[in-house]
């Protein structure tokens, strides 16, 4: 007579086809989030179990459709703001990982395809040259026609990994997300080419303001969804809401120095009809308690349909009531107040009228609660409890 042990190996073993595939999906992380390309949290691990296994793995594309690659990296908190630290990565590991991959885009039949493609970090190896031939061979298949079109999810880092020009252009007509990092302006100029995406609603942009070549390459006035993070100044914010008027999610986080004097914004006034959830902060704080740094962009807007905002003491001048009343909007669900300097709401001031529920001071940043604001960014194609990314995913 068996023992039990033996028992429950072999009844898990002589699943159903049909069960043993719904099992494997909750396996990995859920799409349009990436599983790890090696390591025990790939689902790779599912086909070194047994010949059965193996085969209905290998023959289920949904396990395979999520692709992080050159994404091993250290996620660090600066007073809530995510900084992402290249992990050195050995070319052996680079060369593997590149295989896998490939190897993935195969298994993944015709099915739509989530593309997150990482920071190079060429200058932490010894063998640049190789590596970073083997990346540039990597994104080539990945972009041609025969998989472009099944592109629906799209992240990639920018600066020293694409030195191509046009290297990605045209039609992608599956795309839905599109986020970019860039840090290399004069490169990424020529990277993108104008990207035909009739799906696309959702784009996440960071140096954006460095790069107006970015602007001229999108779909603006279908976008639903626009996340802007590192935005020099608010004239250029204003700028680029003015060609997304079909906004129903927007993020704006400006980068200014903390010494920078208010400036003198001269801009017409925006209507954003549909908007419905707004966020507005900034990377700066005040020097010293005599110096406050106004940013003057609530006055620009006007915001009818908005019921939750998210916004930096910096962004509201000291008529706190005109400026809420400003956007045009009726009693906002909720407003959060970002690292608020002072208590805003005098006794004398009927704030009520403005809003049911108040949030002061609240934590800035990425450190956001999602069921409340969503996910943003890289969070959107990363898994959820996610301290590194990669080939050495670490769960929180």
């Amino acid at each position: 007579m068996p023992v039990a042990s033996d028992t429950g190996l072999s009844l898990a073993l002589r699943l159903p086809t049909e069960l043993l595939v719904l099992i494997f999906k909750y396996c990995i992380a859920p799409y349009p989030a990436c599983s790890p390309l090696l390591g025990k949290h790939s689902p790779t691990t599912l086909t070194h179990v047994c010949r059965y296994w193996r085969c209905v793995a290998l023959s289920t594309p949904q396990l395979w459709r999520a692709i992080a690659i050159f994404d091993s990296v250290e996620v660090k908190d600066r007073r809530g703001y995510r900084q992402v630290q290249v992990v050195d990565e050995p070319l052996h590991i680079v060369a593997a990982s590149i295989h896998v991959a490939e190897r993935w885009l195969q298994l993944s039949g015709n099915l739509a395809l989530s593309i997150v493609v990482g920071a190079s970090n060429e200058l932490a190896t010894t063998d640049r040259a190789q590596s970073r031939q083997l990346r540039f061979d990597f994104l080539r298949k990945t972009l041609v026609p025969e998989h472009r079109h099944r592109i629906e999810y799209f992240a990639i880092r920018c600066g020293l990994l694409l030195h191509e020009p046009r290297l990605m252009h045209g039609e992608f007509n599956s795309l839905r997300f599109f986020s970019v990092e860039t840090e290399n302006e004069q490169i990424d100029l020529l990277t993108f080419g104008p990207i035909s995406s009739p799906c696309l609603q959702t784009v996440s942009l960071r140096f954006c303001a460095r790069n107006q070549h970015l602007s001229c390459t999108l779909p603006w006035l279908q976008l639903t969804k626009l996340d802007v993070v590192e935005v020099t100044t608010v004239a250029a914010a204003l700028d680029i809401l003015r060609q997304t008027p079909n906004l129903v999610w927007c993020r704006v986080v400006l980068h200014v120095s903390s010494d920078q004097p208010s400036l003198v914004v001269n801009r017409p006034v925006l209507v954003l009809p549909r908007l419905m959830v707004a966020i507005f902060e900034t990377y700066s704080f005040p020097a010293t308690n005599n110096h406050r740094l106004f940013l003057d962009i609530l006055p620009f807007l006007r915001l009818p349909a908005l019921s939750r905002l998210r916004i930096s003491q910096a962004f509201l001048l000291s008529d706190f009531k005109q400026a809420i009343s400003s956007l045009g909007c009726e009693r906002l669900e909720l407003l959060s107040v970002v690292d608020a300097w002072e208590v805003m709401a005098e006794p004398r001031l009927p704030l009520g009228t403005l809003f049911e529920t108040l949030l002061l001071n609240e934590r800035g940043g990425y450190a956001m609660d999602e069921d409340e604001w969503g996910r943003w960014g890289w969070d959107e194609v990363t898994p959820p409890k996610s301290t590194r990314l990669g080939s050495y995913c670490i769960s929180a």
